[in-house]
């Protein structure tokens, strides 16, 4: 069994590997049956930006056009928004420290959006955070733990909170998922 000190390294590691990425195209990492190194990330930057339109309000929307980052112990799928669009698969059960930013702008002034992680397409509302719409570059960051295992999704839902549905702006996303400790009956 690692020390404290140990586990905090290893995910310290992780962490950098997710964030100084190589740009490696991998779809779909072995299954490691040793140690605590788990990690999936998927991402998308653009400069000019991508819209996103919601057709009703009140109603979380699957984001889309995601690419693969690091993956270890995950498997990463871009599908239609219908079918889950872009998502990451956990091969490992585990307690995972989930961290998600993105920018983005109202196209108009006065958007009221919602953005945040969810487990197996359900949002998770102690992983959401709300975003007033303007028309410059708005941050958001989101993190939190999910118990999950294998088998188990997590992808980046949106919601348009008012109406009239106003289109919102993406220009960049990253979410990343890092196990930090093995739980015991999750596989």
């Amino acid at each position: 069994m690692p020390s404290e000190g140990m586990l905090w390294w290893g995910v310290a590691v992780a962490m950098l590997v997710s964030f100084f990425s190589l740009g490696a195209s991998i779809e779909q990492a072995p299954v490691l049956s040793y140690g605590n190194v788990s990690y999936g990330e998927m991402w998308n930057y653009t400069g000019a930006g991508y819209s996103f339109a919601f057709p009703d309000d009140d109603i979380y929307y699957n984001l889309t056009g995601l690419v693969a980052g690091d993956l270890r112990n995950f498997s990463f799928t871009n599908a239609a928004q219908a079918l889950g669009g872009s998502y990451l698969t956990a091969h490992v059960g585990g307690v995972y420290s989930v961290n998600a930013h993105m920018t983005a702008q109202g196209s108009v002034a006065g958007g009221e959006y919602g953005f945040g992680i969810a487990k197996n397409f359900i949002m998770q509302r102690d992983c959401y955070v709300q975003m007033t719409g303007s028309t410059a570059h708005d941050p958001r960051a989101i993190s939190c733990i999910l118990v999950l295992q294998a088998g188990d999704t997590v992808n980046l839902q949106m919601d348009d909170e008012a109406f009239p549905t106003k289109a919102i702006v993406i220009h960049t996303v990253n979410l990343n998922v890092v196990r930090l400790e093995r739980v015991s009956g999750i596989i």
